[in-house]
């Protein structure tokens, strides 16, 4: 009997401590879980909080960098205002010692007049404005009112066949076919150069472009694109115009009449911005020396 009741302890005893030791690992399972949690929720806690943070530290890098190109725009704004200023008295500086160089020059000698033109010369500094002349002169033509304009092509458009249609009426008229020949083939010439080099260098007209400074044409070679280089317009007026001069009748106007014709084309070109002075420039240069050659 005693060893029954031996046996019955020692089951209570393990039934018991089976359920303690279940409850402790329950415990234990919920102890570990809670942890999990808060090991997760703390990450993601940091997570959110390095994000923010990085997120201000951009915003404040941002900011900062915002604010010193306003700082540098305004800085330059600021050098670009008081550059202008200073340019401005120097040019008023520049212009009263002219006007008390040219003033002191009435009554004074050939040599003092001399030395004072240069003097007035530098003072001016006329190497800038030359440098400076072409753009100038753009910035006069191109703003020509629109409707004055479209006349001007017209006249350019007309002139550019006036000047060699007479060449070609004077010599039929007076049954002088040798210059008509040579006419002929002098102009020929001269459209073939000026073609050859529109395909060359496919220039842009000034239309083309949004700048006041003549691009300088660069070798590209094509016939489909830029054809500012050179004027053809001008070409054929100021050819015309030189074998004007070959029949004055003893009249010089006549031959310096249809020179003009051809320089008020070349104007007229850059009026209504179809070429630059370049442009222009070159073709009469080209005319002139083909023209001096066969003559």
């Amino acid at each position: 009997m005693g060893l029954d009741l031996d046996k019955r302890l020692k089951d209570v005893f393990a039934s018991e401590k089976s359920k303690l030791e279940k409850k402790v690992d329950g415990v234990k399972n919920k102890i570990d879980d809670k942890i999990d949690t808060l090991k997760d929720s703390g990450k993601a806690s940091f997570e959110n909080t390095k994000s923010r943070v990085e997120d201000r530290i951009f915003d404040a890098r941002d900011d900062a960098k915002n604010k010193l190109r306003d700082i540098e725009d305004k800085a330059k704004d600021k050098i670009d205002d008081l550059n202008s200023d200073a340019r401005k008295r120097i040019d008023e500086v520049k212009l009263n010692v002219a006007k008390k160089l040219l003033g002191s020059m009435i009554g004074g000698n050939m040599n003092d007049i001399a030395k004072k033109l240069a003097l007035i010369a530098t003072t001016l500094n006329l190497k800038s404005l030359i440098k400076n002349l072409p753009a100038i002169l753009y910035r006069i033509l191109w703003n020509i009112p629109s409707n004055m304009k479209d006349d001007i092509r017209k006249i350019g458009d007309h002139i550019q066949f006036l000047t060699p249609i007479v060449v070609v009426l004077y010599c039929i008229i007076d049954g002088n076919i040798p210059m008509l020949r040579e006419f002929i083939i002098y102009y020929l010439i001269c459209t073939v150069i000026q073609i050859l080099l529109k395909w060359a260098f496919n220039a842009p007209r000034p239309s083309q472009t949004d700048s006041e400074a003549n691009p300088f044409p660069k070798l590209e070679w094509s016939v489909n694109r830029g054809d500012s280089f050179p004027s053809g317009h001008t070409m054929s007026a100021i050819s015309g115009g030189l074998f004007w001069t070959l029949f004055a009748f003893g009249q010089p106007w006549v031959g310096i009449a249809g020179i003009t014709l051809g320089l008020i084309t070349a104007l007229s070109r850059m009026i209504v911005r179809a070429h630059w002075l370049l442009d222009v420039g070159t073709s009469i240069i080209i005319a002139s020396i083909v023209f001096l050659i066969m003559i």
